[in-house]
């Protein structure tokens, strides 16, 4: 991929703001009709185990042959681990087709009831270390390549805290999500739909033909948690999200992939964030965010 500082994907947006913020957590999808309670090992009704281990020997299937979850999460997690050498992931993916079973693990797991309730309908799931939880639910109207995003967007997520020692850490909110957006478009042009390269291109023209382009945050604003939440309820999810690709595909043109990882790796030793970054990528933190930003101020 040749994407330069300045660059929206034909891919529907998969990211749930509201995973995001009601979790600390970046997620969601799209997909047509298999139903996804298919494969794999389903302790109560209306919700489906697939343990990573398991998936590792389901041969990679490609698209347009992908029509259940165990298919579409077994090819993810290959290109995931096998082709963009991700760490090993542990652990689980726990689908939900009953909506009650999904608000009520999440609640166990120590959300907030309130802030559950209150976005159950938006919510595609939330990523913890060595578990990822998807309201299957909500992704049944959508087509297989966007569901395959999804996983592989939160597959990235857990392969993040596993690079951070389990921990999240303290790193970039948009650096997290953008890394995130890339390696779901290398998941699909893997399986035969487009090009990582292509859907960059076209997220970086969109962003710099963009009306509101020169309303967008600075990437430095868009480090924490919290601010990404304050721009998502704003109305700018669709905005940071491209704004995040473009960011982390410039670092991984002009370093590879293997920089960006080796920054999470660094985050499980320190929180000297600009010093991680000086060392992966040869430039301040602040001189990155200023050259991406020229592009479209």
């Amino acid at each position: 991929m040749a994407a330069g500082p300045c660059v929206r994907s034909s891919r529907r947006r998969r990211s749930s703001a509201v995973a995001l913020c009601a979790a600390a957590v970046g997620l969601a999808a799209v997909l047509p009709a298999a139903a996804p309670h298919e494969q794999g090992h389903g302790p109560a009704q209306g919700v489906t185990v697939l343990r990573i281990e398991d998936l590792r020997r389901v041969p990679r299937h490609r698209l347009p042959t992908i029509r259940t979850y165990r298919w579409a999460a077994a090819a993810a997690l290959s290109v995931v681990e096998q082709d963009l050498r991700l760490p090993p992931l542990r652990g689980e993916i726990i689908l939900y087709t009953d909506v009650a079973a999904f608000e009520a693990a999440l609640v166990g797991e120590g959300h907030d009831p309130g802030v559950i309730a209150s976005s159950l309908a938006t919510l595609v799931g939330v990523s913890t270390p060595g578990r990822i939880r998807l309201n299957a639910h909500h992704l049944y109207p959508y087509d297989w390549p966007d569901r395959i995003a999804a996983l592989a967007h939160e597959m990235t997520h857990v392969a993040q805290y596993e690079l951070a020692g389990g921990r999240r850490r303290d790193t970039e909110q948009w650096l997290r999500e953008g890394m995130a957006e890339w390696v779901s478009l290398r998941v699909l042009e893997a399986l035969g739909q487009g090009t990582a390269s292509a859907g960059v291109r076209a997220t970086r023209a969109a962003l710099a033909g963009d009306a509101g382009a020169r309303a967008l945050p600075s990437l430095g604003d868009l480090a924490s948690t919290d601010s990404w939440c304050r721009r998502i309820a704003e109305g700018l999810e669709r905005r940071v999200y491209d704004l995040s690709l473009v960011a982390a595909a410039d670092l991984i043109d002009r370093h590879g992939l293997g920089a960006l990882i080796g920054y999470f790796e660094r985050a499980s030793r320190s929180d000297d964030h600009d010093d991680h970054f000086r060392s992966c990528f040869g430039e301040t933190r602040e001189g990155f965010e200023a050259r991406v930003e020229a592009c479209w101020r």
